[in-house]
């Protein structure tokens, strides 16, 4: 849809300023607010023109306007590219040299939310950031023996049948620590190692680890939900209906961690996403929710985003991920050098 810059400015406008009060936008409020060079006339002939493009609606009870699903997608279209990134607020919100993963990622999504007053989600995968630091055995019977891969941001444990001496254990550990040491999880996960004969009876162990790896959920991905209770100001959320829809998107983590999937790469160069819905049937109906990709080395490994109202304030908050992303992308890349 090809739009005048005014048409563009006037639509903006009513975008922006619906974000702020909640309420529909009179040609009064736009020409004191925003447009004080056009006319009111002006501006009401152009309010008419958006809505009969179905950019915008007009509310029986009030003669202001609100914006459409297609009105908000067409925004959005526009402006993501030209929204600077910023997040000189929230520079140190997210430290990468923290061992503890969900102290990291729950104090970055507090800020954020903080930051944009809307709930704020977050995701970051293990795989490409943590580096293995040591392998440790520990017999607990005659049959069975801890197995603990020991990594810079936490450990995977696992419970293996196992009929070796607390003294062949140590051996293999040593062992397998050398061979593993430095490696991220991603690499082991793929490897093709080879085991020698000298070391066949080890092979178990060696495959043991490699599993460990592989089924690791506690090194998935981390997900923190920050700020919940701030989609409730909103009065979007406030019939029983919506409040309902909207509790079981929060805490169903599942549909969260599906909708922060690393493996969905966009164009843009912070791989901006926009999910806005309106199905009845949809967890997240009347949400909008915008998410950034976190990258190391070129790959995407996690997402930080916000989940708000529909009549979001989106310059703010795509500002503000864009910071981020940039932000906390150049730490992790700073940080898994440290440990090459």
């Amino acid at each position: 849809m090809n739009l005048s810059e005014r048409k563009k400015k006037i639509l903006e406008a009513v975008i922006d300023e619906s974000a702020t009060t909640s309420e529909p936008v009179s040609s009064k409020q736009l020409q004191e607010n925003y447009l004080n060079n056009f006319s009111s006339s002006t501006i009401r002939s152009e309010l008419a023109t958006l809505e009969e493009l179905g950019l915008l609606y007009h509310p029986h009870t009030s003669s202001g306007r609100l914006p459409t699903l297609e009105g908000i997608k067409f925004y959005l279209e526009e402006m993501v590219p030209s929204i600077k990134a910023n997040a000189s607020n929230l520079i140190n919100a997210f430290d990468a040299s923290l061992d503890n993963v969900k102290d990291m990622l729950k104090n970055t999504a507090k800020k954020i939310s903080e930051a944009t007053n809307y709930t704020s989600i977050m995701s970051l995968s293990l795989y490409d950031f943590a580096i293995i630091e040591n392998v440790k055995f520990l017999k607990l019977d005659e049959e069975n023996a801890l197995v603990a891969l020991i990594t810079n941001r936490g450990a995977i444990r696992d419970v293996i049948n196992l009929n070796l001496s607390q003294e062949e254990l140590d051996s293999s550990s040593k062992m397998l620590s050398d061979i593993f040491k430095g490696k991220t999880l991603r690499q082991i996960e793929n490897s093709d190692f080879l085991i020698t004969k000298e070391i066949e009876k080890y092979k178990f162990l060696f495959e043991t680890i490699v599993l460990m790896v592989t089924k690791g959920d506690e090194m998935q991905n981390r997900l923190a939900i920050e700020g919940k209770s701030k989609l409730f100001e909103y009065p979007e959320f406030s019939t029983v209906d919506n409040m309902k829809s909207a509790l079981n998107l929060l805490y169903e983590e599942d549909a969260i961690a599906d909708i922060l999937s690393p493996e969905d790469e966009e164009d843009n160069e912070y791989g901006i996403k926009t999910i806005l819905e309106t199905n009845e049937n949809s967890p997240s109906k009347n949400c909008a929710i915008v998410t950034a990709n976190l990258k190391l080395n070129d790959k995407t490994i996690g997402k930080v985003g916000v989940l708000g109202p529909l009549r979001m304030d989106y310059k703010n908050v795509i500002s503000i991920l864009k910071g981020l992303a940039s932000e906390i992308s150049e730490q992790l890349s700073n940080e898994n050098n440290k440990g090459e």
